[in-house]
């Protein structure tokens, strides 16, 4: 009995047990992503779907093809009109062979998809259609199964074979499945003839007598070899290899969500199975375990649809489900779960969507503090929540436990109270006292415990509640802070709290309840928003720049660069890393790799912008961040493994090239495809896709146009458009962002071709060329002749300007000459008119007479030879000589005439110097220059030392004298032909030049330098190695050129640069917003008032609300240019006084006359130097200033316009108003109203431009002209002072000759008597010279 009851308990418990062995167990997070027609697939009905080699999803549904690139869909259906449409609409499956062919099968027929024309061929065998509803994949042919049939496409040939059927009953059933048995059979399934063996070497069929069922729904092989079968209503039946049931599963044994399969997948060890109304059951055949993935009411995480009619797992490893209403959906699995609000009564979220605050109790539970929704509590384990409808309509700022049954939470605007975790009630929690205490208006507090008795309050002040005697005590906070705001605590243990506020860090030590000052920002630098600390003791920080890192033991600062984002509103830290929310994305920094990791919607994190109050780390380890959409939970246990690094392959092709409107269709193939695109274009679409694993992610595009020389453009969009290309061939590069955030390697998609038009094809151009070559064939004759008649007319031209330069020459070298000439005239005139009886005073004179004419010869000896040098008929004897003796020889020649300025002259040799090859005449030039330059520029009493050194490669001769000594500007242009220095010691300004030539010749140089003391030495050079012999001088210009042009130093400097400028005004046009930028920074402080424009049109606006003092603009700008800026400006009577300065690149005399004859005052070519600009526009306000100052001054006449003006405009508008009032001199009507009806201005107009040009207002220029013209009739007739004063308009002659004495410093009679005095004089002259 005993052993009876046992037996019977244990069958008992094992009922109860069995089933729990397929229970389900916790459901991994997925993240759906449902394509339906909305985003434009044909029909929501999905009944297959696959990827083809080239990264595309084709989708069959019940009316049509669709074809996804993960951006976009294309639609195929039939059409009646075109035979090559898609054969039906309904759509059966979709399979791509061994050989990349695209087969198509649908209710009228198979179709093989032409990727070339993008379009079907209509599959036949023997001109006949067949239709297929299942197929079988092998290496060297492909099968297809129809109604008891199959055939057989062979890759080699191309055609289609019937396979043989050897059956022993009729079968006439569609065959839905096809699949390998064993080495000689295929598995055949039909939805109501139950299941077949094809026997593929003899063609015999016969019914799988293992598989009793007759109605079949969904079959499937798995890696195993085992065979599972979905029998209509009757869940999962498992077979062996061999053909034995082991498994028998279904909703009434075990998980399953519903008996109806459709179909099924492998995946990773599991089947998936599309059920009818149950969604999607994920059993995993190890375990025996069941998961389910279906819709749940009011969960907006769950899989959004019940019904699913098939699965395709792609290459990548991605799971899609085809719905029977809702489209196609991604099922992607996730490690990130994202919390909405639901409706009160729904457990599945929170009661209200923004989080606030967040904190962990000691059972595991989550308390969400929500904005308005009051408290929410999440069950980690069951992923449930719990409302708390007491706490409704309250905004919650901070939690922290308070005992086991209560929370002490703040409320804003109501203050700090205690909740009951059970019952859900409050209950205020300080005195009136201490409430006065911590309360401030607008100021929250944030509520921390750090002991079972302790808890701390933060708001901008620090206070420690303790339990025990039910005491509130303020800490004292150190000082040079400025605390404003609530303080937030960030991190809590044991030992110490640290809280943040805007600009700076605290700490507060438990043991003496002792605030500490961690850190503080510079005032006005960046705010803090959020900050943590990781496991090291470093603090991180997130503030309104960026992110740093404080190191608390080495107290340094670091920013950690990224350009990923800016401004950061959380920050959480865990053993996964620094999770970092900003600008409403998630990030993740791994410090080891100094690397930023991405995270997005296809991750589970859904956009939101997160809350620095609003992040937890759990203490098993998941990461919660709240935000105002939503909380964010984090597996950190699979992150803190996962280090980012994503090695799934990255893949991009260009999808689709759409011409005008037009796709051009075969563009998806492998390979760089060049594609041709006629020159007149209108719009060109290069649309691209990526193969990765995560299909969904949000990716940026970089494209780059390799020839064009622009730069990247980085967008997110698939989609590159190009309006305009110019004709050649250009490469389209293409980068991709990564999942790490960097950018994937630049590769080239595609070759762009636009052909030029036909004017500029070749065999256009080849007529050309002998159009032209036939013109200047028929032209040549004529052209001969002109060229024989222009080259006489050069060569008299060429012979008039050598003779110029000769006559130029001549000129400057005579004064040279004059002067030996004159020291030879005047001693031979002595010497004529002496008697000649003191023989030493004649035989000084005579020497003084070989001297200058020695050097008179010199001086034509040297002209000659450097003459002889031009045309290369001049030689160098270069023969060994002793140097020292040739030295001495010259110095003693020189001695006498030292000696007549009481000079010494001394040569200091050396003696290790012998034979040195050089031209002996030619070196005793040089030698003779500088003898005689330390003569002519030394005082008497002086010494002048000769000395000879030799050097490594070459001996040196130096003439060192105690002279007048040589100027910075003197040793910079000192060897310069024609300069004579700064003294005034004549001379021909050639000597050093030609020797510098000479020495140049020998292969030496020369050179010169003051003495310490006093003086300048003067050296040459010549190399000792020279070979003898005679060796023809370099040939060159030395006679051109001749007159010295002035120094830049020499200039007087123009009164000018001392006018002032800040009191006008300028408007600067150029489209370059950088070179805008540079000129007013340049122009700051120089005007009054810098005014910028972008444009021609912005500029002539801007010119007639300011009226600028001067306008400098750019030629070259859109809308438009300058040049008809400036036209119409100076062809606009109001503002055609103002100058316009014109810039540009163009420095071409073409564009220089074109500014010119438009009215611009000046021109100046890019680049410019800006203190040249500043000086040509102070010129020009300078002159109008000038002209200003005339009409206000009291003497003078008035100038005519063509003098004073600045543009033709002007000139006209002056000419026209002093005819008018010269006219109308005795028209008492003469008023500014008269004048503004005759010009046609209003009244401001015409006395602002009046007043600009002349400094004048209209009156005062009427009255200037009236006397003018009085003076004038004074001085020529003889009208008396009324007269005049009746003819010129005065209606009183007092006010006349008033206003005349102002003008002219005296009255009318006494001017009339002076210029009557003037004019009889200049008669007598003239009578008397007569």
């Amino acid at each position: 009995m005993n052993k009876n009851l046992i037996f019977y308990i244990i069958l008992f418990v094992a009922g109860i047990i069995s089933p729990c062995i397929v229970r389900a167990n916790k459901l991994p997070n997925f993240y759906f992503k449902q394509l339906s027609q909305a985003d434009g697939l044909v029909q929501n009905y999905v009944r297959t779907i696959t990827l083809d080699h080239n990264g595309f999803y084709w989708i069959g549904t019940r009316a049509g093809l669709s074809r996804f690139d993960g951006y976009e869909f294309r639609n195929y259906q039939n059409e009646a009109a075109d035979k090559n449409s898609l054969s039906a609409d309904l759509v059966f499956y979709v399979v791509e062979d061994a050989q990349d062919n695209l087969w198509v099968s649908t209710s009228g027929g198979l179709d093989l998809y032409r990727r070339k024309t993008d379009d079907f061929e209509h599959v036949t065998w023997y001109n006949s259609r067949f239709r297929t509803q299942s197929y079988l994949v092998c290496d060297s042919a492909i099968y297809f199964a129809g109604t008891g049939n199959i055939f057989k496409y062979v890759y080699a040939t191309g055609e289609i074979i019937l396979m043989p059927m050897k059956a022993s009953e009729s079968q006439h059933s569609f065959f839905t499945f096809m699949g390998k048995w064993d080495k000689r059979h295929w598995l055949l399934a039909t939805r109501w003839n139950g299941m077949w063996l094809y026997d593929f070497q003899t063609g015999e069929i016969r019914r799988a007598s293992f598989v009793p069922e007759r109605e079949i729904m969904a079959t499937f092989i798995d890696s195993k070899g085992r065979l599972w079968v979905s029998p209509y209503g009757k869940g999962l039946v498992g077979y062996t290899p061999g053909g034995k049931k082991f498994a028998e599963l279904h909703a009434e044994n075990s998980d399953l969500s519903n008996n109806i399969i459709l179909d099924i997948e492998e995946r990773d060890g599991q089947l998936w199975l599309a059920t009818d109304g149950g969604g999607i059951s994920v059993y995993d055949m190890a375990t025996g375990v069941f998961q389910n993935i279906r819709y749940v009411v009011g969960d907006a995480n769950s899989f959004p649809f019940s019904s699913v009619y098939c699965l395709y797992k792609d290459d990548s490893d991605n799971m899609w489900a085809g719905t029977v209403r809702g489209g196609m959906i991604g099922i992607k699995e996730v490690h990130m779960r994202s919390y909405r609000d639901v409706p009160p009564g729904n457990d599945n979220g929170m009661s209200d969507r923004s989080v606030q605050c967040l904190y962990e109790d000691e059972n595991g539970y989550i308390w969400i503090g929500t904005d308005g929704g009051g408290l929410s509590c999440l069950d980690p384990r069951q992923n449930k929540f719990r409302h708390f409808p007491l706490t409704f309509n309250l905004k919650v700022g901070s939690i922290t436990s308070y005992s086991r049954e209560e929370l002490l939470v703040y409320f804003y605007s109501k203050g700090l109270y205690l909740f009951n975790r059970t019952t859900g009630a409050i209950r205020p929690f300080l005195s009136e006292e201490q409430k006065a205490l911590v309360t401030r208006s607008a100021t929250s507090i944030n509520v921390c415990r750090y002991s079972p008795d302790k808890i701390l309050l933060f708001t901008d002040r620090i206070c420690i509640y303790d339990k025990t005697d039910d005491s509130l005590v303020e800490l004292a906070m150190p000082g040079k802070v400025n605390y404003k705001g609530a303080m937030l605590p960030f991190y809590s243990d044991s030992i110490q709290t640290y809280a943040l506020s805007q600009s700076f860090v605290v700490r507060v030590k438990h043991d003496n309840a002792e605030v500490e000052s961690i850190f503080v920002l510079p005032e006005g630098s960046e705010s803090i928003y959020s900050a943590c600390r990781d496991n090291k003791g470093n603090i991180w920080l997130g503030t309104s720049k960026g992110l740093l890192r404080y190191d608390e033991k080495t107290r340094k600062l670091q920013h950690i660069e990224t350009n990923k984002f800016k401004e950061i509103t959380a920050l959480v830290y865990a053993k996964s890393g620094l999770w970092i929310g900003a600008q409403n994305m998630l990030f993740r920094y791994v410090e080891k790799d100094k690397r930023f990791l991405i995270y997005g919607e296809s991750d589970g994190a859904v956009s939101n912008e997160f809350i620095n109050k609003a992040t937890l780390v759990a203490r098993n380890g998941d990461i919660y961040m709240g935000g105002i959409t939503g909380l964010l939970r984090i597996d950190g246990n699979y992150y803190s493994s996962y280090a980012g690094n994503d090695t799934s392959p990255l893949t991009l092709k260009v999808a689709d090239v759409v011409l005008d409107g037009v796709s051009m269709r075969n563009i998806s193939s492998d390979g760089v495809q060049t594609v041709k695109i006629p020159w007149d274009y209108t719009s060109l679409s290069i649309k691209l896709m990526v193969r990765e694993k995560d299909i969904f992610r949000k990716k940026m595009f970089r494209f780059y146009i390799k020839d064009l020389d622009r730069t990247f453009l980085e967008t997110y969009d698939h989609t590159l458009m190009l309006h305009s290309l110019p004709p050649g061939t250009h490469e389209i590069y293409v980068s991709c962002s990564t999942r790490e955030g960097e950018w994937s390697e630049p590769e080239c998609l595609l070759l762009l071709e636009v052909v030029p038009p036909w004017w500029r094809q070749w065999w256009f151009l080849l007529l050309v060329v002998i159009a032209l070559a036939a013109i200047v064939y028929l032209g040549f004759s004529y052209s001969l002749r002109k060229k024989k008649n222009q080259l006489l007319l050069d060569l008299k031209e060429k012979e008039k300007k050598i003779s110029e330069d000769k006559v130029r020459f001549l000129i400057n070298i005579s004064h040279e000459l004059r002067t030996p000439l004159t020291l030879i005239y005047a001693p031979l005139k002595q010497l004529l008119n002496s008697d000649n009886s003191d023989g030493q005073k004649l035989n000084q004179q005579l020497r003084r007479i070989f001297k200058q004419a020695r050097q008179m010869r010199n001086l034509i000896n040297m002209v000659l030879d450097m003459r002889r040098m031009e045309v290369g008929y001049e030689e160098l004897h270069l023969d060994p000589h002793d140097l020292n003796s040739w030295l001495r020889t010259v110095v003693d020649d020189f001695i006498e005439e030292y000696q007549t300025k009481n000079m010494t002259l001394r040569f200091e040799p050396d003696e290790q110097i012998g034979k040195v090859a050089f031209d002996k005449e030619k070196c005793e030039i040089v030698m003779s220059n500088l003898l005689m330059n330390a003569f002519k520029y030394s005082e008497g009493n002086t010494e002048v030392v000769v000395m000879s050194e030799k050097k490594d490669n070459s001996v040196r001769i130096s003439v060192k004298d105690q002279g007048m000594g040589l100027s910075g500007k003197d040793l910079n242009h000192l060897f310069t032909r024609f300069y004579q220095g700064e003294h005034k010691i004549s001379g021909s300004g050639i000597g050093l030049s030609y020797s510098k030539t000479l020495l140049e010749q020998h292969g030496g140089q020369i050179g010169a330098y003051n003495n310490e003391d006093k003086g300048a030495t003067f050296w040459f050079e010549l190399p000792l190695e020279q070979a003898d012999g005679c060796v023809m001088m370099k040939s060159g210009n030395l006679l051109n050129n001749v007159e010295p042009e002035p120094q830049e130093e020499d200039l007087p400097m123009p009164d000018s640069l001392d006018f002032s400028m800040k009191n006008y005004s300028i408007l600067v046009v150029d489209d370059e917003s950088e070179l805008r930028t540079f000129m007013a920074d340049a122009f700051k402080g120089v005007f009054k008032n810098v005014y910028m424009a972008s444009d021609g049109e912005e500029g002539l606006a801007k010119v007639r609300q300011y009226q600028p003092d001067i306008v400098v603009s750019d030629i070259m700008m859109p809308k438009m240019d300058g040049y008809e800026l400036c036209h119409r400006l100076k062809s606009d009577i109001e503002i055609s006084h103002i100058p316009v300065v014109l810039l540009t690149v163009r420095s071409s005399q073409e564009s220089r006359a074109i500014s010119y004859k438009l009215g611009a005052d000046s021109y100046l070519p890019k680049p410019f130097d800006v203190d040249l600009l500043l000086t040509i526009v102070r010129n020009l306000l300078r002159n109008r200033d000038q002209v200003k100052a005339y009409y206000r001054s009291v003497s003078g006449v008035v100038k005519t316009p063509e003098e004073e003006t600045f543009s033709n405009a002007d000139e006209k508008f002056l000419q026209k108003l002093n005819k008018l009032i010269v006219e109308n001199l005795d028209n008492a009507d003469l008023d500014v109203k008269y004048l503004t009806v005759e010009i046609g201005m209003s009244r401001a107009s015409l006395y602002n431009k009046v007043k600009i040009l002349t400094g004048l207002g209209v009156n005062d220029y009427i009255n200037r002209v009236k006397i003018e013209q009085a003076m004038q009739m004074l001085a020529t007739t003889d009208l008396t002072v009324t007269e005049v004063s009746e003819r010129t308009g005065f209606s009183s002659s007092r006010y006349f000759s008033t206003l005349f004495k102002q003008f002219t410093s005296e009255t009318p009679t006494a001017y009339k008597n002076r210029m009557k005095k003037t004019n009889t004089a200049s008669a007598e002259e003239i009578n008397e010279e007569t």
